[in-house]
């Protein structure tokens, strides 16, 4: 992450930095005039001319002080560096040579320590914003990033109390409260998650993200009506949002409105023909509801996803509506992508034992007993299949 360095606008003794910036000046007009015939007279004014946008940028959240991004001054550090590589080439002329060298040696381990130093901070995104806490301490915008990698972590009690200390009245802190109402999602706390989503949409009425995320919460309550209005809401904001749609489709997939469910699914095609949840779970209602178009979409799907676990679920769910070859190329390329993939293992085997194949799964749950030799799940099916074999001799 890139964060603002910023501090509050300076109100003592002001006459020194008038001072220090007609140093600057002062200097850079003296070396323009000194080197008006050479070549490096363009490097002082270039590292003017990068900081002058800088300088303007500086004002854009006045309300939070004089603010600087670090990327800002890459046009400005390309002179300073170019200026400086001239300063040591003039110098290697009237210098003495072991001096020069040792200048050089300066410059060069200072800057490779710099770059040792900033990447030690960029390492870590928990350092990082302490570090800029402790530079900007006024900035709540800090405190935000800061609470979500906590939250990113698992760590909700902590990020809780940061995203609290984030708030700042202004129109940013629909970010803060939405962030709050998710990780009560993840909690199942539906009271605290609504009352969230609630606060971040009275700021934001406009979000589509919020909107689909308050439907959420009103599914998960089965509340389904509130739920449908707030998912055509986020969709009348933005169309093209793929999860709203999503989230109407399986609705209308639990009523049995499989057409309704299937219309959106293809309207999601539209906008993303890749998006591997919309395929999966399309595949999902088409099977389902015996469409005709499931060999179709199954190749598309073994085609692009890499995800091993909606691979099994998919050859599952196949299996268990007797498509049996589409199961069985489900299963491979689940094991293809991922030959640890317990649960491959055990929904293959399951499917070949329900098909009588009793030695087919004895010999795909023996693989997985020795990938996996502390599930006792895997011996267990084996000696019911050698049982239920057994018993067809």
């Amino acid at each position: 992450i890139v964060l603002i360095w910023s501090t509050p606008v300076i109100k003592n003794q002001p006459w020194i930095w008038i001072i220090v910036l007609m140093t600057l000046i002062t200097l850079t007009a003296f070396l323009v005039m000194r080197w008006r015939r050479s070549p490096h007279a363009i490097w002082p004014v270039w590292v003017w001319i990068g900081f002058l946008p800088v300088t303007l940028g500086c004002f854009f959240q006045p309300k939070s002080g004089l603010m600087i991004e670090p990327h800002w001054l890459i046009v400005a550090s390309i002179g300073l560096f170019a200026g400086l590589s001239g300063l040591l080439l003039a110098a290697k002329q009237k210098i003495r040579r072991s001096y020069w060298f040792g200048a050089v040696t300066v410059v060069v381990v200072s800057l490779i320590a710099t770059g040792w130093q900033y990447n030690r901070l960029w390492s870590n995104e928990e350092k990082y914003c302490l570090y800029w806490l402790k530079e900007s301490p006024h900035m709540k915008r800090f405190l935000f990033y800061l609470a979500d990698v906590y939250a990113k972590r698992g760590d909700y009690e902590q990020a809780k109390k940061i995203y609290l200390q984030a708030l700042e009245s202004s129109v940013l802190d629909h970010e803060v409260f939405n962030n709050l109402g998710l990780m009560a999602l993840d909690e199942k706390d539906w009271t605290a998650a609504e009352d969230y989503f609630s606060k971040a949409l009275k700021i934001h009425p406009q979000s589509p993200i919020i909107l689909t995320n308050l439907g959420t919460v009103y599914w998960n309550q089965n509340k389904i009506p509130e739920a449908k209005r707030y998912f055509y809401s986020a969709l009348s904001l933005n169309p093209y949002l793929i999860e709203p749609r999503l989230n109407l489709a399986e609705i209308f997939q639990k009523e049995d409105k499989f057409d309704e469910a299937i219309q959106l699914y293809q309207e999601n095609d539209r906008i993303d023909p890749i998006h591997e949840t919309n395929l999966f779970t399309w595949l999902d209602c088409l099977v389902r509801s015996n469409g005709k178009d499931v060999d179709a979409l199954a190749e598309r799907v073994l085609k692009f996803s890499r995800n091993a676990g909606n691979l099994t679920h998919a050859g599952s769910l196949l299996a268990q509506h007797q498509r049996f070859n589409l199961a069985t190329r489900f299963f491979e390329k689940a094991l293809k992508v991922d030959p640890d993939g317990k649960e491959a293992y055990l929904e293959a085997g399951k499917m070949l034992g329900n098909m009588n194949d009793f030695d087919g799964a004895i010999f795909i749950w023996k693989d997985g007993a020795r990938r996996f030799p502390k599930d006792q799940q895997f011996n267990a099916l084996i000696y019911q299949a050698e049982e239920l074999k057994k018993g067809m001799q």
